[in-house]
């Protein structure tokens, strides 16, 4: 699984204006690991009035994924994003799968008769790897989370770089800290963090930044690293960066002696070989790997690759090489000091001279190194379809676009087949017949990219680059959001209201600019909808631009924000056109506390929808500012058209309602979770892509007859 670079503390505030595209979707709640099971949702499926239903074939897999062989060699576990595979290796067979979503790397237990994983919510959890018999599960004592977390090859310790700065020890037997190290004692009076809004979904949320006196905000959400590393032996660990570091005696718990011209190499990623070694790469010279001595620091060799980041296989030999952007490991034989040619992949490990590898079809094949041809191989099932990172479908539902953790892919609906895969990508548009336009991340020094994607083949071309600032998917536009600083666009500045920005909405196929718009007074919390055609304003109700937006608002908005009695937290809602610009109007609101406390707000049909602790859906009117309807469920998707809106409710479970008198017109059930829905431009159809990947269209046309007609049938039956 690819792991974002570490940074010296010096580099923080630049490093977190790239980290809004490797947010992990954890939301502000704690992921609990779930349990054994390949099969999610209600076996009993209950659905009417469909149209077409196909299996995206073949299915996308996340291409962020983590191949490990136990210690004794006997098993090796995968792990994605969703959970982690067990198999046993001779024969080679799938033992089980553990619903792990959301989890720092796992570990197999010295022994090798268990795995245990910690989610970044601190949960921990242990099984039997061979009668999936859960051992142990608890949730673990550290109240303020981890920004960083790391087990120990042996799964005693784990590693915390927690919220004020410091590194501390977590023994997971007896859950105390037997270790502690300060790295940073920043002045809370002066110290500030922007800390990212950004999710990185497909769905409607939050974008940019907030400021804080502390990294509690980061906590549990994995996306700022540590540079940390343990010895394979499990004595030794080392953190930190060329400023502040540390190496702990993992037998006594005590600081070892660290060389300070080895610490000048912390920059980035490093492996400890062995009690003697270490390899480190540095961030800005990616061709200059060096191994150098743990007892003095001084450099021994420079073996011959470049790499942006590398880990060690088990057999310690070998180096697996991975590079930015790019699905896969190469291996290097570190005695040999060249590389060594693998099978396509997507993960690999190395275990004495066997070589384990798992591809983008789901398969696991053993090899004997040096050789072409594997002894044994292995398909592995579909399991939940990770978080999507991006979604598109094309206006007549012809094409389906989207893409997870290192990969994408394009679909047709009528088939279900795909047409091209592509690296990770994190915006679409396919608005146009035959061509549609892609959002590529930014790497290191790489901005982020559009590129042309001709539907028909799924070829792309270069179409124009977004340069330092971040894109962000607006449905129909892409939101550029940059600082503003009386020093220039770009420069962060800091005052007691917030961070200055300024908002550009671009076409997606050229980059021209439809408006712009800058907030250097009380600036507010934007959202933006990748599925819709409107942007949030999330203003606090007590400053001038709030009372400024109200003007657009109907008169019943306009008098009740004027009677109201407004506290620090109350926030007002605008709703804006994304690709004008013009104001609808907007919504007081009196709950939460501020507008960053929501994880989504997106409006359709004169209704705003706000979402809160993942699961919990407030429905308010742009006419009179009044709370409508409170509802629970996860994946939303409404329709001005058809004056209908989804809500996914879990287990399988959908429902429709009417978007003005918010009653429950329909339910279907399926037989897996859902992943995504969203409506035709007509408001006619609806679209569902479940968890394993279904892709099923409904006819929703005549939805409040045939919920009329359900319950006449349901009476004459009594």
């Amino acid at each position: 699984m690819n792991k974002p670079a570490p940074i010296p503390w010096l580099r923080l505030l630049v490093f977190l204006l790239y980290v809004v595209l490797m947010g992990i979707f954890v939301q502000l709640t704690a992921t609990r690991i779930l349990g054994t099971n390949l099969q999610s949702g209600n076996s009993k499926e209950k659905l009417h009035s469909v149209v077409s239903r196909h299996r995206l074939t073949p299915p996308l897999r996340s291409a962020s994924v983590i191949l490990r062989y136990s210690p004794d060699g006997r098993y090796l576990s995968l792990q994605n994003p969703s959970g982690i595979y067990i198999l046993s290796r001779n024969p080679l067979r799938l033992v089980t799968y553990i619903v792990a979503p959301h989890s720092y790397e796992a570990v197999f237990s010295a022994d090798s008769q268990s795995i245990i994983a910690v989610s970044f919510g601190l949960s921990y959890g242990r099984w039997n790897v061979e009668d999936t018999r859960k051992l142990a599960g608890k949730d673990l004592r550290i109240p303020d989370g981890c920004i960083d977390a790391e087990l120990s090859p042996h799964a005693d310790l784990l590693a915390c770089y927690r919220p004020d700065f410091s590194l501390g020890l977590y023994q997971l037997s007896t859950d105390q800290w037997v270790f502690s190290e300060q790295f940073h004692s920043p002045d809370p009076r002066f110290f500030f963090v922007p800390v990212p809004l950004d999710m990185d979904t497909a769905f409607a949320g939050a974008f940019g930044f907030v400021l804080s006196n502390d990294l509690k905000p980061l906590a549990s959400r994995h996306i700022i690293r540590l540079l940390m590393a343990f010895s394979p032996d499990g004595k030794t660990l080392i953190a930190g960066d060329p400023r502040d570091a540390v190496r702990v005696d993992l037998e006594i718990h005590k600081k070892a002696s660290l060389p300070g011209s080895l610490q000048k190499h912390l920059t980035g990623t490093f492996v400890i070989r062995d009690e003697n070694r270490v390899l480190a790469i540095d961030r800005e010279k990616p061709d200059r790997p060096a191994i150098l001595s743990l007892t003095n620091g001084e450099i021994l060799s420079n073996p011959a690759f470049r790499a942006d980041s590398a880990r060690l296989a088990d057999n310690s030999r070998y180096l697996f090489l991975q590079d930015g952007g790019v699905p896969g490991v190469r291996a290097f034989d570190l005695e040999k000091n060249l590389e060594v040619k693998l099978p396509e992949n997507i993960g690999a490990d190395i275990y004495a001279s066997e070589l384990a590898v798992y591809d983008a079809n789901g398969d696991v094949s053993l090899y004997h190194l040096g050789e072409s041809l594997p002894f044994a191989v292995i398909s592995l099932p579909l399991d939940d379809l990770p978080i999507l990172r991006s979604a598109c479908l094309a206006p007549d539902f012809d094409e389906l676009a989207i893409a997870v953790d290192g990969v994408g892919g394009l679909f047709r609906i009528d088939t279900g087949k795909r047409v091209a895969g592509f690296p990770r990508f994190s915006a679409a548009n396919l608005a146009e017949q035959s061509t549609g336009f892609l959002l590529m991340p930014a790497r290191r020094t790489v901005p982020q990219q559009v590129v042309q994607l001709d539907t028909q083949v799924g070829t792309t071309s270069p179409a124009w680059t977004g340069g330092k600032s971040h894109l962000h998917s607006g449905g129909s536009v892409l939101l550029e959001y940059s600082f503003e600083s009386p020093m220039g666009r770009g420069i962060l500045t800091v005052t007691e209201r917030g961070l200055p920005f300024m908002l550009r909405a671009l076409e997606p196929a050229s980059g021209k600019e439809f408006w712009k718009r800058g907030f250097t007074e009380d600036p507010p919390i934007p959202f933006a909808d990748p599925q819709g055609e409107h942007l949030v304003l999330g203003w606090k109700a007590k400053t001038e631009g709030a009372r400024q937006a109200t003007k657009h608002s109907s008169d019943a908005t306009k008098t009740a924000f004027k009677k109201a009695k407004l506290g620090d937290h109350d926030s007002f809602f605008e709703v804006l056109e994304a690709r004008s610009g013009k104001s609808l109007g907007g919504v007081l609101v009196q709950a939460g506390n501020g507008a960053s406390s929501f994880e989504s707000a997106f409006s359709e049909g004169g209704m705003l929808f706000l979402q809160k602790d993942v699961v919990r859906v407030s429905v308010y009117s742009l006419q009179d500012s009044q709370l409508k309807s409170r509802l629970v469920g996860e994946r939303l998707a409404a329709s001005a058209a058809s004056s209908l809106f989804a809500v996914s409710e879990g287990l399988g479970r959908l429902s429709i309602y009417d978007l003005q008198s918010l009653a429950k017109l329909d339910q279907q059930v399926f037989a897996d979770d859902l992943a995504y829905i969203h409506f035709s431009a007509d408001g006619k159809r609806l679209f569902v892509l479940t968890e394993h990947q279904a892709a099923i269209i409904l006819d929703v046309s005549d939805v409040r007859n045939a919920g009329v007609q359900a319950s006449q049938t349901k009476e004459d039956k009594n």
